[in-house]
């Protein structure tokens, strides 16, 4: 009797066993479905370790005759804050950290992640009384500074855009079929990410990757640290709306921005990408005149 009941017993474990392993395998079967190539952007967004970061921080800062700091957050004064901050933005990105730049009118943030978390916030302050002079991105002389801002984005796959190396603004719909999947591939190119806010209630925390917002009206941000682009702003060129984008239609809109430019330092240009021809506006974009220089609407 006692030998037919630990027969059973270990008859039903080792079924209980096998139908764990099987379970295990259906449930990796499913995830490799849903993200089947190892080296999809969603693999690749992880970041550098935490002594890797704070290593090549350090070595950054140093070369700028500047100290790692010992707090997470920390003010920093520095006379050419625009020029060094982009400069060590650009530096870290190089080497695959993670790291975004946000600029108002008073100070230049630098955002700085690990694999899991934000490690280092740097606020850079001019000590200069005239601190709210505009501190030229780029190259002076003929060359004008212009942001072009892509919206209507989320509602079909965009990817081609996303890749291109020119820095473009994307003001992304939440919500949307497409909406997160382009925030990653965005970010992945380190090209800077707004919510769309025009057509809906504020909701701060429905996209990834944001640095700010676009609105209709001037809007308080949800933090100190986040810029509002409000479509009421002079500095914004928006192109006409048209079903199909052509050569035409975009050369007078850029020239228009160019005059506008030339009395402001700098324009946004708006691009509806909803119903447009996404080719010809990568082969427009990887085709600009030799003076015009593209920056992210925070540069400009």
């Amino acid at each position: 009797m006692e030998r037919s009941l630990n027969k059973q017993i270990i008859r039903y474990g080792f079924s209980l066993f096998l139908a764990i392993i099987v379970l295990y395998g259906l449930v990796s079967l499913t995830v490799s479905f849903m993200d089947p190539d190892p080296n999809s952007l969603i693999a690749k967004k992880r970041g550098q370790s935490r002594e890797y970061v704070l290593s090549e921080v350090s070595s950054v800062l140093e070369h700028f005759e500047l100290e790692l700091p010992d707090r997470a957050e920390v003010k920093i004064n520095l006379e050419e804050r625009a020029i060094i901050s982009l400069e060590i933005l650009r530096t870290l990105q190089k080497k695959n950290i993670e790291a975004y730049r946000l600029v108002d009118a008073e100070r230049i943030s630098l955002h700085i992640y690990d694999q899991k978390e934000k490690i280092l916030l740097l606020h850079f302050h001019s000590p200069s009384k005239l601190q709210n002079k505009q501190v030229p991105f780029r190259s002076s002389g003929s060359t004008k500074n212009i942001a072009v801002v892509i919206v209507g984005v989320g509602r079909r796959d965009i990817s081609s855009l996303t890749q291109i190396k020119q820095p473009l603004t994307f003001a992304i719909t939440p919500y949307q079929p497409f909406s997160l999947r382009t925030a990653q591939q965005a970010a992945h190119h380190w090209h800077e990410i707004l919510i769309d806010q025009r057509e809906m209630a504020p909701s701060w925390d429905s996209m990834p990757f944001y640095s700010g917002v676009l609105v209709e009206k001037a809007s308080s941000p949800p933090s100190a640290h986040i810029d509002v682009l409000s479509l009421g702003s002079q500095k914004i060129v928006a192109i006409p709306r048209t079903e199909k984008l052509n050569f035409i239609r975009l050369n007078s809109a850029w020239e228009a921005a160019v005059i506008k430019t030339q009395k402001q330092s700098s324009a946004v240009i708006l691009i509806d990408i909803e119903k447009k021809d996404i080719s010809v506006l990568v082969t427009w974009l990887e085709n600009l005149p030799s003076d015009i220089s593209l920056a992210l609407v925070s540069e400009v």
